[in-house]
């Protein structure tokens, strides 16, 4: 395989009892379960994850007759996205056309939930809650640098990084990055994620971030609450009836929402459907 535009593209030859064989000219080879090509872009190892992904999601949607958000998000990440994440950090596409073509096979698999096909792609991410490839494989970008850095993960370095100096950064700075545009990614973060102090850390960080915060919810939201919480009807009919008022577009927390829901079914009692609308419409009423 000759890499590069300017590569001269010689012939190679060995030598076996004394006979002389030539070298076949490869354009792409696989390499550890990763094609490589020799214009270095990853159209080839997309393609593949893709039409094994592709397949495995047809093969899941012949089989079973009944599909639920629980249910398809535990077989789409437990056989699909693996196929699509397998050895990432090392062949992360660039051009916008691999990316849209790794995204959509996670496109298809939200649709096999009947009551989520007619709403958009982002509203399906959140009502399984998943999020979208792209920001999975820079999360993963960050936390393998981390690993490296910190020698977590113990790294045979052909040739090892290059330290830069720096008069901004409290922390080991490099002149040259592993993962492509893993800089401005850091760059762009915010607080704790920016000192990348601990992958369990930062998960829990981002998880009390979307569990607390307030959340602001249009008409078209509320089927995706409700499915995402298994509220009843009464409860989605309260949300949907609240987002109808022109001063309630900001509702309580996601994890207000969960902790109410707790409180109107107990494991050690039972309550009516009445008391559960009104103690859950009493939640929103009341808390901004």
């Amino acid at each position: 395989m000759h890499l590069g535009k300017k590569n001269p593209r010689m012939s190679y030859c060995m030598n076996h009892d004394g006979k002389e064989y030539k070298l076949k000219t490869t354009v792409s080879e696989r390499d550890l379960g990763v094609i490589i090509s020799s214009d270095l872009k990853w159209h080839d190892q997309v393609t593949s994850a893709t039409a094994k992904a592709q397949r495995t999601l047809g093969l899941i949607k012949r089989t079973f007759t009944y599909f639920d958000v629980e249910m398809v998000k535990s077989l789409y990440t437990t056989f699909v996205r693996p196929l699509l994440e397998f050895a990432i950090p090392a062949w992360q596409p660039y051009l916008q056309r691999d990316i849209d073509e790794l995204e959509k096979v996670q496109r298809r698999a939200t649709k096999l939930v009947p009551q989520l096909k007619k709403i958009s792609y982002e509203k399906r991410l959140k009502a399984m809650g998943l999020t979208t490839l792209e920001k999975r494989r820079a999360r993963g970008d960050l936390i393998q640098q981390y690993r490296f850095k910190q020698n977590i993960d113990q790294i045979n370095w052909y040739k090892n990084p290059k330290p830069a100096s720096s008069v901004t950064s409290s922390g080991p700075a490099f002149s040259e990055e592993f993962f492509p545009d893993l800089v401005k990614r850091i760059k762009s973060k915010e607080g704790p994620v920016k000192k990348a102090l601990d992958p369990d850390k930062a998960n829990e960080i981002r998880k009390n971030m979307s569990m607390h915060e307030p959340v602001k919810m249009k008409v078209e939201d509320a089927l995706s609450l409700k499915i995402q919480y298994d509220l009843s009807d009464e409860q989605y009919q309260i949300i949907r009836n609240s987002s109808l008022l022109q001063n309630a577009n900001i509702y309580p927390s996601l994890h207000k929402i969960l902790t109410e829901k707790k409180k109107c079914y107990p494991d050690n009692m039972i309550f009516s459907e009445t008391s559960a609308v009104c103690s859950l419409q009493s939640l929103f009423n009341h808390t901004v």
